[in-house]
Formats: C-alpha cells, structure tokens, sequence
C-alpha cells in the first residue's frame, strides 16, 4: 500500500476482483448493516455511505457468453468518515488508492510526506 498519483488500470491484470466507479454520498438502503471496506467497521441502515461498484474479469468461455467480459460482483460500501478521506486524497490527485485498505493509513503516509517535504525546505 503506497500513495500514488499514477495508476495504470488494466482489469485484465486482476484475477479476482477490481472496482472501476463508485456513487456519490448516499444512505445505506439494504436490509442489513454492511461493513466498510476500508476500515471494517459496521454502516448502519440509513447512514451515509459511498458504493463501489465491484466486477471480475470472466474466466471461462461461458461465463463470457453469459456476463460479456465482466461479471459484476456485489457492491463494496464505505463508511462516511472513510468515504470523506478517500474524497479528499482523490481529490489531491491521490487516484490508485486500495478501497481494502484503512484510508486512515493513506492519510498518515500523506502527512509523513508533508512533514519531510517540509523539513527539505527548511534546510
């Protein structure tokens, strides 16, 4: 896990699963509460979450006649504090993030960047 401003995305270099959009804020209207992709914790019912729209590539030639090229897969949610810093760093140019991962992580590694950066300058 590492932050990055480039990212080349190849589904076909993914065996198992890769997202490739996700929503915008909304409240979570399934039957039962999902856990947040990124940091595991519990999204209850009706609390503003961000879906990832979750695919495959097909690995067989059946599958391909059936789905296309890709299976969709069951969506992955982030909670709202997680959604927010996931918002932020893409917004910061940040794009290849892992969803799976915390994006608390990626925030530290972001400030431990600033902070040597900084450091660089006043020398």
């Amino acid at each position: 896990m590492s932050l990055s401003c480039s990212c080349e995305f190849y589904p076909s270099d993914y065996d198992s699963w890769y997202w490739e959009d996700h929503s915008s804020f909304k409240p979570l209207a399934t039957k039962k509460r999902r856990r947040c992709c990124s940091c595991k914790e519990q999204i209850n019912i009706g609390s503003d979450t961000i879906e990832f729209f979750r695919y495959r590539n097909t690995k067989n030639d059946i599958e391909e006649r059936i789905h296309g090229e890709r299976v969709s897969l069951a969506s992955s949610f982030m909670c709202e504090e997680c959604a927010g810093l996931y918002l932020a760093l893409d917004e910061l140019g940040y794009g290849c993030l892992d969803i799976s991962q915390p994006m608390k992580d990626y925030v530290d590694e972001y400030n431990e960047m600033r902070e040597e950066a900084k450091d660089s300058y006043d020398v």
